[in-house]
């Protein structure tokens, strides 16, 4: 899973790196300088793919 505010340029690299690696690569547009959105994406990751098991910012 990727962040970014603007979903074109995160799409895009989230394409990129899902052919390089062949691993599946979620994209989510979301700015973490709103507050509360942070809440919201980590819901998204946990309903979409579980407990991450790594978190770089």
């Amino acid at each position: 899973i990727i962040l970014c505010r603007k979903l074109d340029v995160l799409q895009k690299t989230a394409d990129e790196i899902q052919e390089k690696t062949g691993n599946k690569v979620k994209a989510i547009a979301t700015d973490v300088r709103e507050p509360g959105s942070e809440r919201e994406v980590v819901s998204e990751c946990i309903e979409e793919m579980g407990l991450p098991h790594l978190v770089v910012n």
